[in-house]
């Protein structure tokens, strides 16, 4: 299982410099694009993702995530519960309540504060192993 910490970032080669040059704590693992980098701590299987400062303009940006083997699974189960105080199912701006795209699969979860997370299936282990199938 993987748990990601979310950070805003002013500067990707900063963050690199930091977190992986100098700290030596964590290694590169994967470049998404638009200032999202995955770095994964050596010795869990924590993991730094970053955004950007200038692009965070998501109503869901969340602060930490939680991989499952079978984010549909978990979707339907977590979608049964009665949670109390507007906790629950965060859905996405256009109304959906999970979305899917090249690399995964994930929702967002809101807790009786207001703090959102996300729950995500990676199609990819970025971690280094193999691709899964699908």
């Amino acid at each position: 299982m993987r748990f990601d910490i979310f950070l805003e970032i002013e500067s990707v080669e900063k963050t690199i410099a930091f977190y992986v040059n100098e700290l030596k704590m964590f290694d590169f693992s994967h470049n998404f694009g638009n200032g999202n980098i995955l770095l994964k701590h050596k010795k869990s299987s924590i993991c730094l993702s970053t955004i950007l400062k200038k692009s965070i303009d998501n109503p869901n940006a969340n602060s930490f995530a939680i991989q499952v083997e079978d984010c549909k699974k978990e979707f339907e189960r977590i979608k049964k519960i009665e949670f109390s105080n507007n906790s629950g199912i965060s859905p996405f701006p256009n109304g959906n309540e999970f979305i899917e795209h090249p690399l995964g699969i994930m929702f967002y979860l809101k807790d009786p504060f207001g703090n959102e997370f996300s729950i995500f299936e990676d199609y990819y282990d970025f971690l280094g192993k193999d691709a899964k199938k699908y």
